[in-house]
């Protein structure tokens, strides 16, 4: 990048602290939590993840669309105060939901089941508004602000959890609550951030509707919601099953490789969403189709770039990674953190695609996509169910196998509604850039640490030359 400024150079250098900070968390939880209780905490956030994804998800793509336009008419304050009345009532509808799902699927083996839809509310409430309001910061380009305050709640959350779990209780809600406390205090320092940096409303500017009650709000939420549940399904929904049929302590393993793989690969796209995102949604306003188009283009060649290269780092980096991230009693899990750094690559380059839809407000065209892998994926366990078969590398492969179809079937909507053209050269240069890194992973099974170190330190210098030169090489020609 021949015109790299300092923002990105912060963000660089923030995703780097963040990194270790993650290097730690996943580290202390590996070596403080029993497996089961391991296991509880996947579950106990699958929970929350679905009133998150499902039910607020949507309002939050919808606010990010319009964030620069409401910021400019000075009315963004009503439309937050509309967010709050809705996040409230999403957090008071878990706790019958939650005792349902006690009821009819008898989920969680926890004693203190009060103090888990207790939990899970406040973590609808307090980390749902932390994350978008921490997310406004990046859109609105303080990347600076969105940075620092998410390495403070992660370093709070990460020392409160510690002590709690040391010297308190040993369990899931323990671990859980140490980081919704990190998570509070970001919203808190957000809160004070967000008011000296965003004017106040202009009182004349005063919206006749509430945010949710008005029908472009409604025609763009809904379908993002069913699309979000099968979403939900796709990423978490196997959380279930495996917990089920082969318990918790397996539950715990799987959830820690692909977790791992959802925060290494969740760092290269964290780059993109904090640097191009802002740039592309700001390049909505007032535009024309083939202006989306372009810019569409422009942030599709840059990611690709991106996510090719550094997914084949990070593959590289994968024996490291368990060496250093978990626990001993959790390093035989490097196919399951093989498998979801696939997982992850079609993941994350399938959101690329799904950013077009928002762009075009066609959320209708989000829903087949992932339908299509839901029902794949029930299919899968389907047939593992009849012939016996579901053992946990079938049901990786399963996973795989139903993203794998969903970005697929995301590159055949983005054709119908914006008909783009993708350079295959970048395609080419960017997967020749990153085969010695794969060929590296072969070669470095059962390599001693010091290798391991060293091999991680090349891989990652390696990466970062090529990004450098690819994404440089191809501002140039824009």
């Amino acid at each position: 990048m021949k015109n790299l400024d300092q923002r990105i150079v912060f963000l660089f250098s923030g995703r780097i602290v963040q990194a270790f900070l993650t290097v730690f968390t996943i580290r202390i939880m590996t070596g403080t939590l029993p497996a089961v209780e391991i296991g509880n905490q996947y579950i106990i956030n699958s929970i929350y993840l679905w009133f998150s994804m499902v039910l607020i998800n949507p309002v939050g793509m919808f606010v990010s669309r319009h964030l620069n336009e409401w910021k400019n008419d000075r009315k963004i304050y009503y439309i937050l105060n509309g967010m709050n009345s809705y996040f409230v009532l999403v957090a008071l509808i878990s706790i019958p939901s939650v005792v349902l799902a006690k009821y009819f699927f008898n989920v969680l083996y926890l004693n203190s089941y009060g103090e888990v839809i207790i939990l899970v509310s406040a973590l609808i409430y307090i980390s749902t508004w932390f994350a978008l309001l921490n997310s406004f910061f990046n859109l609105l380009e303080f990347q600076k602000t969105f940075v620092v305050l998410n390495s403070l709640s992660q370093v709070t959350g990460l020392v409160v959890s510690y002590v709690i779990v040391r010297f308190l209780r040993t369990d899931a809600l323990g671990w859980l609550s140490g980081i919704l406390l990190g998570q509070l205090l970001g919203l808190v320092v957000g809160i004070w951030l967000f008011r000296r940096f965003v004017p106040h409303d202009d009182a004349e500017n005063k919206p006749r509707q509430e945010l949710f009650f008005t029908r472009e709000a409604f025609a763009f939420c809904h379908p993002v919601a069913i699309t979000t549940l099968f979403m939900w399904f796709l990423n978490q929904g196997y959380r279930f099953i495996v917990e089920k049929n082969l318990g918790l302590e397996t539950l715990a393993s799987v959830a820690i490789g692909l977790g791992l793989a959802t925060s290494t690969v969740g760092l290269i796209e964290l780059v993109t969403t904090q640097y191009f995102y802002p740039k592309y949604y700001a390049s909505l306003l007032n535009s024309t189709l083939e202006q989306r188009r372009a810019a569409w283009e422009i942030l599709w060649k840059k990611s690709v770039i991106i996510y090719i290269v550094g997914t084949c780092a990070i593959l590289s980096m994968s024996h490291f990674i368990i060496e250093i991230l978990v626990a001993p009693e959790f390093r035989n899990i490097i196919l399951y953190l093989v498998v979801g750094i696939g997982i992850e690559f079609f993941k994350i380059n399938s959101n690329i695609l799904y950013l077009v839809a928002h762009g075009e407000k066609k959320t209708t065209r989000t829903i087949i996509p992932y339908f299509t892998g839901a029902v794949l994926l029930i299919l899968f366990f389907i047939g593992l169910y009849y012939f016996r078969e579901l053992s946990v590398n079938y049901v990786l492969y399963a996973l795989m196998a139903a993203h794998l179809a969903t970005y697929i079937s995301n590159l055949h909507q983005v054709k119908k509604m914006i008909s783009p053209s993708y350079d295959k050269l970048i395609i080419f240069k960017s997967v020749l850039a990153g085969l010695p890194l794969v060929i590296a992973f072969v070669f470095l099974q059962g390599a001693p640490f010091v290798v391991l170190f060293g091999a991680a330190a090349a891989s990652g210098l390696w990466c970062l030359g090529c990004i450098y030169y690819l994404v440089g090489e191809l501002e140039v020609n824009i």
